[in-house]
């Protein structure tokens, strides 16, 4: 089974309803909050990146890893090693620079240091909405298609 552990305000029929769930669907709903409630940090995240050349701060971006044994969602924030955004370094010339190479030494060191989790700490009550509301909306949604696949298995027998 899947862990949920955000709370839903208080709400038994809604914890009892993802619980009713196949694991499948539980799985698919949790990664589906996990990505909506990391919307808020990395915008938060983005906008306290410090700006250089502005590579950096295009590069950030979130990743939502699912882990069914440990029944988890995790999220992963950070310049993306993908983005092929790559600029002049201004301090050594014919020197290209790659966000994805020096974003966690700034992360720890520096007069930047801790920008993404200033970010991180900003965001909490939104990201606890934000993840509240889409396993809400995921719930009653997956309830509304086993409602309609009762009501035509029903239909047709």
């Amino acid at each position: 089974m899947v862990q949920v552990n955000v709370e839903l305000f208080g709400s038994r029929e809604m914890r009892q309803a993802f619980e009713q769930l196949k694991e499948g669907a539980q799985r698919r709903i949790g990664k589906l909050a996990v990505q909506k409630g990391m919307v808020p940090v990395r915008k938060a995240v983005r906008d306290r990146t410090p700006k250089e050349t502005g590579a950096l701060k295009k590069s950030m971006g979130s990743v939502v890893r699912n882990y069914p044994r440990k029944g988890i969602a995790q999220a992963y924030i950070g310049p993306r090693v993908s983005v092929k955004y790559e600029r002049p370094d201004p301090r050594v010339p014919g020197r290209m620079r790659k966000p994805w190479m020096y974003g966690h030494v700034l992360e720890r060191r520096g007069k930047h240091k801790g920008f993404m989790r200033a970010g991180w700490d900003a965001t909490r009550a939104a990201r606890k909405a934000a993840i509240a509301k889409a396993l809400r909306e995921g719930i009653k949604k997956e309830a509304a298609k086993a409602a309609a696949k009762a009501l035509k298995k029903a239909g047709m027998s």
